[in-house]
């Protein structure tokens, strides 16, 4: 969990959305220092340019962020280009393209984290008058800072244009093309057009049953295949035990053809585009127990895709045995919530690429339509009409409420095509691929929100706060602290209420979705072997903050935020001791939790001793 402020600003907004100049030049401040969390060092080799006289020309130049701070392109310190040397002056290449007539252009990427490359665009103006001119430019920190390394020079050699030559007023020539932020995120391929697929359009609530009591399901499936389906059928593939109070794992019913087969049609046929309905009979084992029971659609005698189904169950106490005191969960808390998650803001459309079928809709559920596996759509918004614009692959919808993109099977994968978020640490890597849905709002704060909408687990397991490798036990701690700071702010959705989500991916606590989720399975495995469990004071959910070490002990609630509360109290961290606190201080120290789990401690007796009086609950 970081301890930066949030990106939402409401001071000087719109000022900064106008082109705010800067303040004073640090370098020239005595009382000011230039701040070694800023610091650029160019990636572009361009330093000549030509043109003829009158020609819009644009450019494309490089930098690597070689600071500690990200670099964004709409935030109170915004990254933009100045005419430099001197600053704060109209350039002769100014032209409407730029923000003012002494920025030409802010940075392109909507995000630069550390060590990562960006890229500003400058359309240049070539003056009437023929001659060889040297433009300097710099890159600032809105308010702030003059970036070291961010200065560069060119050289342009503006020609008499001759007769012969055309301007079209295009622009767009390009010095040096930048890579695409696409590269490391390719399209997946859509499926073979002839290829059995299904899409399944109930959503399968878990069921909670009494001993022997028998219940019927239905599911509808849609055939989004070009075949039409003749032979179906449904099977019973496997029923995964979790708590069993010793009775066979069986919910056959007579209905049932055989034991793993629970229905099939000879007759008819479903022909793409078209639905169909299926009854699942079940009955109940005589005794208690949690299951998850796997069902398949076979079509055609062959495996469809998109045909699974996981139907969760629980069989309450008979009163024979005694009843299990944390494995079965009252039915009112049982299903799991989902959350939003707002993951960056820009000014560009948003390239929306499924992995699986989405449906597309507004905030007013009005429907869209499907978006197919493969299948590409693109999200905008125009702030002076105040209108979203949806471009599907068939057609282009217009609406004045938020976008949503919701799958039609939970825990699905999309891609942010032209969203740079590279891991300081791995440039080659770009976390651009989440689960759940998609939604994009634009918030009375001024900022274009792209929104993770998904299921709590599975946000759990895209979290960067821990290392794949640390103490099993430690992992527990962490993902259930997690997990309870994420339902506290759930419960109580105050901190980014105007922008529509619940936490920040980045200044709440660190969100870098699937390839995340990929790259740490250990994590994932804690977040399973944790599954619901939230810390509770006097029955309460709380907010449980962790930090990465504390100096010996940790600091109370009260004194980093002024206000009691009882479980949150300064404890002695024996692990930290001798270092310098990285952190706001409070709760869970991960360094000292890490020493107390590689001696032994269980991971909730760990959050035990950072989180006093506290106790253990499962919240579904």
């Amino acid at each position: 969990m970081t301890s930066k402020a949030s990106k939402i600003q409401l001071l000087a907004l719109s000022a900064l959305i106008s082109g705010f100049l800067l303040m004073p030049d640090p370098v020239l401040s005595a009382k000011r220092q230039i701040l070694p969390d800023y610091k650029a060092e160019k990636y572009s080799k361009i330093t000549e340019v030509e043109m003829v006289t009158g020609e819009l020309k644009k450019i494309k130049v490089g930098f690597y962020n070689r600071g500690g701070y990200n670099w964004r392109r709409t935030n109170k310190n915004y990254i933009s280009l100045y005419a430099y040397n001197p600053k704060n002056r109209k350039s002769v290449f100014y032209n409407s393209k730029w923000i003012n007539q002494k920025q030409p252009a802010k940075l392109k990427d909507s995000l630069v984290g550390p060590n990562s490359l960006g890229y500003f665009e400058i359309y240049l103006q070539a003056p009437k008058k023929p001659g060889v001119y040297k433009e300097t430019f710099a890159i600032a920190a809105e308010n702030k800072i003059w970036v070291p390394g961010g200065q560069f020079e060119l050289t342009i050699t503006v020609k008499e244009r001759e007769l012969t030559d055309v301007d079209d007023g295009s622009g767009g020539t390009e010095i040096e093309p930048p890579l695409s932020s696409t590269e490391d995120a390719p399209t997946p391929p859509a499926p073979p057009p002839t290829d059995l697929q299904a899409v399944r359009l109930s959503k399968m609530e878990p069921l909670v049953l009494k001993p022997n009591e028998e219940k019927t399901v239905s599911v509808l499936y849609m055939n989004v295949g070009k075949p039409a389906w003749k032979k179906r059928a449904l099977i019973l593939n496997n029923i995964v035990v979790a708590t069993t109070g010793g009775a066979a794992a069986s919910f056959t019913t007579p209905d049932w053809i055989s034991p793993d087969k629970i229905l099939q049609f000879d007759t008819g046929e479903v022909k793409s585009g078209q639905t169909e309905i299926y009854s699942i009979p079940l009955k109940a084992p005589a005794t208690y127990g949690i299951y998850t029971i796997h069902f398949q659609l076979v079509v055609n005698d062959e495996t469809i895709e998109g045909g699974g189904l996981d139907l969760p169950i629980t069989v309450t106490d008979d009163g024979s045995l005694v009843a299990p005191t944390a494995d079965i969960v009252p039915p009112d808390i049982m299903k799991e919530p989902k959350i939003k998650i707002g993951l960056y803001t820009t000014e560009n459309p948003i390239e929306f690429i499924s992995e699986s079928f989405y449906k597309a809709t507004d905030a007013n559920g009005q429907d869209f339509g499907l978006i197919a596996a493969g299948e590409k759509a693109s999200i905008s918004f125009n702030e002076e009409t105040g209108l979203y614009t949806l471009v599907l692959p068939a057609k282009t919808v217009e609406t004045t409420s938020s976008i949503r993109i919701v799958p039609i099977q939970e825990s699905s994968i999309f891609i942010l095509a032209n969203y740079n978020n590279r891991p300081r640490w791995n440039l080659d890597l770009n976390d651009n691929q989440f689960r759940g849905g998609l939604e994009v709002r634009y918030a009375p704060t001024g900022y274009l929100w792209v929104i993770n909408d998904l299921l709590m687990e599975d946000y759990l397991k895209g979290l960067a706060e821990a290392n794949n490798v640390s103490p099993p036990e430690f992992l527990k701690a962490l993902m259930t602290a997690a997990r309870s700071y994420a339902n506290y702010h759930l419960n109580n959705p105050i901190k980014h209420q105007a922008g529509g989500f619940i936490l920040d991916s980045e200044n709440d606590q660190v969100y870098r979705g699937y390839g995340q989720e990929k790259r740490a399975p250990n994590i994932a495995a804690a977040v399973e072997a944790t599954r619901g469990m939230i810390v509770t004071y006097k029955s309460e959910p709380v907010v449980t903050p962790f930090f990465g070490r504390s100096s010996g002990r940790t600091l109370s609630f009260k004194e980093v935020w002024g206000v009691n509360k009882p479980w949150l109290v300064s404890v002695k961290t024996p692990y930290d001791k001798g270092y310098k606190r990285w952190g706001h201080g409070v709760g869970l120290s991960a360094q000292d939790a890490i020493g107390r789990a590689k001696r032994g401690a269980n991971w909730d007796d760990i959050l035990k001793y950072y989180y006093r009086g506290t106790e253990l609950q499962n919240m579904y």
